[in-house]
């Protein structure tokens, strides 16, 4: 599932989260996690660890068409 590196990103800065405590928070690995952002791209419950961890709706960091079920 793709994700927006830049809204990750700008919400982790916001809520002053480094990738080791957000790492953390998820319970991952800070080194899986920083591959993880720089591509852009995980599996669906990567990123809804990710946006629970961030405190947001999936649907604000990932990337709509990967949320429609057809």
């Amino acid at each position: 599932m793709k994700f927006n590196i830049f809204k990750t990103k700008k919400l982790m800065a916001e809520k002053n989260l480094t990738n080791k405590k957000l790492a953390e928070l998820m319970g991952v690995s800070p080194q899986w996690l920083g591959i993880v952002l720089k591509r852009g791209y995980a599996t669906f419950n990567y990123v809804n660890k990710l946006s629970k961890a961030l405190k947001v709706k999936i649907e604000d960091i990932g990337e709509i068409e990967d949320l429609i079920w057809t």
